[in-house]
C-alpha cells in the first residue's frame, strides 16, 4: 500500500512525502521503501511537529493517522511542549531561548514582604481553599478568568471553587479542580499562604510558606506561583505566562504518588506535565531548591478575543436631551472564529465568580477520631456538599455494622433525622423528611451509639448521598468511613463539647470524665478544623476540671482535646464551639444592601471593648476597606454603602488594637438600574476579524445638572470581560459646557500584528506633537510627525486620530 505524509503545522515542511510499504503481518512492523524527507523551520528543540499519514491501497483511501513528534534531539536541557502551545522552560535549560532566572520574591510580612495572609473559605480535614479576585484578567488555555481558587495543598485553579483535593493525580486528569495550576500538588499542612499584587511590575504572586509534607513532617515546602498580566507580558495567543519558583522543595511522598507539577485546561483533557509519581518527562529535571519553571507560549490556536474602542466615553449634554455615541467591538481572532457577547450597564466594573460541576465531589467525612466500647457516645460526621450548579442534597444514609447500636441522632440542618434506632441499622436523613440542603460547605451532625464490648477492630461504615436530580449528573455518590477503636483507658470530654460560645479574654473551664489509670493529662485547643493543636495545660492532674483564660484568635470552629501525656488516649469536642466577641447581628447571611443607600451595622459586645474599628470587604475577606475608626462601642453604626457590588461582602468589627475582632456572614451589595445610559444592542455574535458598531444612547431627561458616572460592561462566552467608564456631564443652559482636552494613547489593532497595525490616540494639539515608538529594550524605533495624522472614524467627536505602521 502507498502513503502520503502531510505536515499539519508550520514547524516543518515535507520535501518527499510519498512512500510505499509491503505487506505487514499482524503485530508486525514495516519500513517504507523510500524515506520521507523533511526540513525544519526556525523552531526550538523539543517543539511538537504534527503530521497526517494518509494510507491508500491501489489508489483507494483507507485511513488517516494523526501523530506528533518532538523536533531535534531532546534532553534535560530542552523545554517541554504541549499540543495547545504552552511550553515550560526550566532555569537550567539551554538553547535559543531565554531561560528564567530564579529570583525569589518574598511576600510574607514576617520575612519583610508586603503580602496578605490568605485565609480559608472552605475547610475540610484535607485542607482549605480561598477564592480571590485577580487584579487583572488572566487568559489561560484560551479562557478568560477574573478569580482564582488558592488551595493549601499546593495548587491554584482558575475561577471559583470550594473543592479540596489533597490526593494528587496525573495531568491531565478528570480528578481535581478545573483549570489547575499546580506548582507542588501534594498532601501539605501547617503552613501559610500569602498573596501580593505588584502594581509596578504587573504580576500577582501566591506563596506557600513553610508547609509540612504529610508523608514526613520533618520536611518542609516553600514555593510560589507568579501570574503575569497578559496586557504587559504579551504572547501570540494572549494566554498568560506563569512562573513557578522553589525556595525549598522536598518531593518525598512515595506513599501518595509524590507531588504533581504542571498545568491543565478547564476541560481537564489537555495540559503540560512536569512530574507525577516521581516520574519526570525526558525534558525535565528533578525538582531542586532555588530553581524556577516558566510556562509561556510561542504559538497556538488563533482564538477569538474582544477589543473595544474607545476605552471610555465622556459627553456633555444639556437637560432634557438625547444624544448617541458609538462604541466599536472587534473580534481579533482568525477568520472562521466566532465570539458571542453580552452588554450591560452598572455603576461598577462587574465581576463574576465562576462555578464548578454537579454533586460528584460530595462526601461524608469522619469527625470523631475513634470509638469507645460499652459506654454511649456521640460519633461526629460532616457532610461536605459542593454543587455550584445548584443541585441540593435530597438525602443522606449511614450503614452501621452489627455491634453498633444507634440510640439517636441529630438533624442534618434542613435534612431531618428519620428516627431509625437499633443494632446495625441504616440511619438516614431527608428523603422527603425535611427540605433539601442547598448551602455548600461542611455540615456537622451526630449519631449517638452504644458499641458492644466485642468490637475491638477497625470497622467500615458505608455512606450514601443523593441529590434531587436538578443539576448535572451524577445525582448520587457513595463510599465508606473507617472507624478505629480507642485504647483501654478512656476520657470523655463534656465541656466545651460543641455549640458553646466562649468569650475571648474571660475565665472559663474544661470539664471531662475519665476511666482507667491515667494520672496526668494534657489539654489542647484547635481554632480551625484540621489546624494545629495548641497546648493550654500540660501534665496536670486528671481531676476532670480545669479553669483557663480563653485564648484568641476568635473562631467559629474551635475544639478542645483532653489527652494522655503520650497522646494515645484522648477525646475531643464532638462538635465545634465559638471563641467570640463583638458578635455581628446585621448584616446576616443573604442580606442585600444597595449601593449609596443608608444602612447600618449592629453587633453585640461580649467583652470589654470601649472603641471599635469597622471595615468592609467585597472580595470575601482578602482585602478590607476601613469605613469607621475609633467609634464608641454602642453596637450600632450607620453608614453610606460603598461599592463595588459583590455577592461576597463581609463586615469586620474589631478593637482598635486589632486583637479582638469578628466578621459577618457573606452578604450582597447590589447595584441599581441606570436609566440615563442605554445600549441599543445587548447581545450578539462577531466573526473573526469583524467590527461591530454599538450605538449608546445618553438621555438627560429629568436629570439635574451634574456629572453622572457608570460603566458599560461587556462579557464574552470565553469569560473575557471589559468595562468602559462612562461620564455624562449635564450642564445648565445658563452656563457654557466645560470642554476638556485630553491626550491619550489607546490599544493598537490588531495586536499581535503581521505585518501592519493601527495606533489610535487623542491629542490636545496634533500640530505640535510627536508619537515615538520604542522596543522592549527602550531603544527608539520610529518617530511619527502628528501633523500628518488624520481623524479616525473610531472617535465620534472627530478629535481622535490614528496612524498605521508596518
Amino acid at each position: 500500500f502507498d502513503v502520503n505524509l502531510v505536515s499539519l503545522n508550520e514547524k516543518t515542511e515535507v520535501i518527499i512525502s510519498n512512500g510505499s510499504y509491503f505487506n505487514i503481518s499482524v503485530n508486525g512492523t514495516g519500513m517504507n521503501s523510500s524515506p520521507f524527507q523533511i526540513s525544519e523551520n526556525d523552531v526550538i528543540t523539543g517543539e511538537l511537529a504534527k503530521y497526517s499519514l494518509e494510507i491508500y491501497n491501489n489508489g483507494t483511501f483507507l485511513q488517516e493517522l494523526i501523530f506528533t513528534i518532538p523536533i531535534g534531539n531532546i534532553d534535560q536541557n530542552s523545554p517541554t511542549f504541549s499540543e495547545y502551545g504552552y511550553y515550560a522552560i526550566e532555569s537550567d535549560d539551554v538553547g535559543n531561548f531565554q531561560a528564567p532566572v530564579y529570583n525569589w520574591i518574598e511576600i510574607a510580612p514576617q520575612l519583610g514582604g508586603q503580602g496578605t495572609l490568605i485565609g480559608a473559605d472552605h475547610t475540610t480535614v484535607d485542607g482549605y481553599t480561598k477564592v480571590l479576585y485577580l487584579p487583572f484578567t488572566f487568559t489561560y488555555f484560551g479562557q478568560y478568568y477574573n478569580t482564582i481558587s488558592v488551595n493549601s495543598n499546593g495548587y491554584l485553579s482558575m475561577g471559583g471553587t470550594d473543592l479540596v483535593f489533597f490526593r494528587n493525580r496525573n495531568i491531565p486528569s478528570g480528578i481535581g479542580p478545573d483549570a489547575m495550576i499546580a506548582p507542588f500538588w501534594d498532601d501539605l499542612k501547617n503552613g501559610q499562604m500569602y498573596g501580593y499584587y505588584d502594581e509596578n511590575n504587573h504580576y500577582f504572586i501566591i506563596e506557600w510558606l513553610d508547609f509540612q509534607n504529610s508523608f514526613n513532617t520533618d520536611y518542609h515546602e516553600t514555593f510560589q506561583a507568579i501570574l503575569y498580566d497578559p496586557l504587559y507580558y504579551s504572547t501570540p495567543t494572549g494566554d498568560g505566562e506563569i512562573l513557578f519558583q522553589y525556595k525549598e522543595v522536598n518531593n518525598i511522598d512515595q506513599n501518595g504518588n509524590y507531588a504533581t507539577v504542571g498545568i491543565e485546561n478547564e476541560m481537564q483533557d489537555s495540559g503540560l506535565l512536569i512530574t507525577f509519581a516521581n516520574i519526570y518527562q525526558p525534558t525535565t529535571r528533578p525538582l531542586e531548591d532555588e530553581t524556577a519553571i516558566l510556562f509561556t507560549i510561542n504559538e497556538g490556536l488563533g482564538l477569538p478575543y474582544l477589543s473595544v474602542m474607545p476605552e471610555y466615553l465622556n459627553v456633555s449634554i444639556p437637560p432634557d436631551t438625547t444624544i448617541v455615541e458609538n462604541i466599536f467591538l472587534t473580534n481579533n481572532g482568525e477568520i472562521g472564529t466566532e465570539l458571542t457577547y453580552e452588554i450591560s450597564v452598572s455603576h461598577f466594573s462587574d465581576r463574576n465568580l465562576e462555578g464548578g460541576r454537579s454533586i460528584e465531589n460530595d462526601q461524608i467525612i469522619r469527625g470523631s477520631n475513634g470509638y469507645i466500647p460499652i459506654l454511649p457516645m456521640n460519633l461526629l460526621y460532616y457532610l461536605y456538599h459542593n454543587s455550584p450548579d445548584g443541585e441540593p442534597v435530597y438525602g443522606v444514609r449511614l450503614d452501621f455494622p452489627d455491634g453498633f447500636y444507634v440510640n439517636s441522632a441529630s438533624d442534618l440542618e434542613t435534612l431531618n433525622y428519620n428516627n431509625e434506632t437499633g443494632n446495625g441499622v441504616e440511619v438516614s436523613w431527608g428523603f422527603g423528611n425535611g427540605t433539601p440542603l442547598t448551602s455548600v460547605g461542611a455540615h456537622s451532625f451526630n449519631v449517638n451509639v452504644t458499641i458492644e464490648a466485642s468490637q475491638t477492630q477497625p470497622v467500615e461504615i458505608g455512606w450514601y448521598i443523593e441529590g434531587d436530580g436538578s443539576g448535572a449528573a451524577p445525582h448520587s455518590v457513595s463510599g465508606t468511613i473507617i472507624m478505629d477503636p480507642t485504647s483501654n483507658s478512656y476520657i470523655w470530654l463534656e465541656y466545651p463539647n460543641g455549640g458553646e460560645s466562649l468569650v475571648y479574654g474571660l475565665q472559663d473551664s474544661v470539664v471531662w470524665s475519665h476511666y482507667g489509670s491515667l494520672e496526668t493529662i494534657d489539654i489542647k485547643i484547635q481554632h480551625q478544623i484540621g489546624g494545629d493543636w495548641e497546648t493550654i495545660a500540660e501534665n496536670i492532674d486528671n481531676s476532670g476540671y480545669h479553669e483557663f483564660m480563653v485564648p484568641g484568635p476568635l473562631s467559629d470552629n474551635c475544639k478542645i482535646m483532653v489527652s494522655s501525656i503520650d497522646g494515645e488516649t484522648y477525646d475531643t469536642s464532638d462538635d465545634v464551639f465559638q471563641i467570640t466577641a463583638l458578635n455581628i447581628t446585621y448584616p446576616v447571611l443573604g442580606t442585600v444592601m444597595t449601593y449609596t443607600s443608608q444602612d447600618s451595622i449592629t453587633w453585640v459586645d461580649l467583652g470589654g471593648v470601649d472603641e471599635v474599628n469597622i471595615e468592609l470587604s467585597t472580595d470575601n475577606g482578602f482585602t478590607w476597606l476601613e469605613i469607621a475608626n475609633g467609634v464608641v462601642n454602642t453596637g450600632f453604626y450607620e453608614f453610606t454603602v460603598p461599592g463595588p457590588p459583590s455577592e461576597n461582602c463581609k463586615i469586620k468589627v474589631s478593637s482598635t488594637d486589632g486583637e479582638v475582632y469578628n466578621t459577618s456572614e457573606l452578604f450582597i451589595i447590589a447595584d441599581f438600574p441606570i436609566y440615563w445610559l442605554i445600549p441599543t444592542v445587548t447581545s450578539g455574535t462577531i466573526q473573526g476579524g469583524e467590527i461591530e458598531t454599538i450605538p449608546i444612547i445618553f438621555n438627560s431627561y429629568g436629570l439635574e445638572p451634574g456629572t453622572y458616572e457608570a460603566f458599560i460592561n461587556i462579557f464574552t462566552d470565553l469569560g473575557q470581560q471589559i468595562s468602559i467608564p462612562v461620564y455624562m456631564d449635564v450642564y445648565s443652559l445658563d452656563a457654557e459646557p466645560e470642554i476638556v482636552s485630553v491626550s491619550k494613547l489607546y490599544q493598537n489593532y490588531p495586536n499581535p500584528f503581521n505585518p501592519e497595525t493601527t495606533i489610535y490616540f487623542t491629542a490636545e494639539d496634533a500640530e505640535n506633537a510627536e508619537l515615538i515608538i520604542y522596543n522592549l529594550k527602550g531603544q527608539k524605533v520610529k518617530t511619527f510627525d502628528l501633523e500628518s495624522a488624520s481623524p479616525s472614524p473610531f472617535f465620534a467627536d472627530g478629535h481622535g486620530y490614528s496612524i498605521s505602521w508596518n
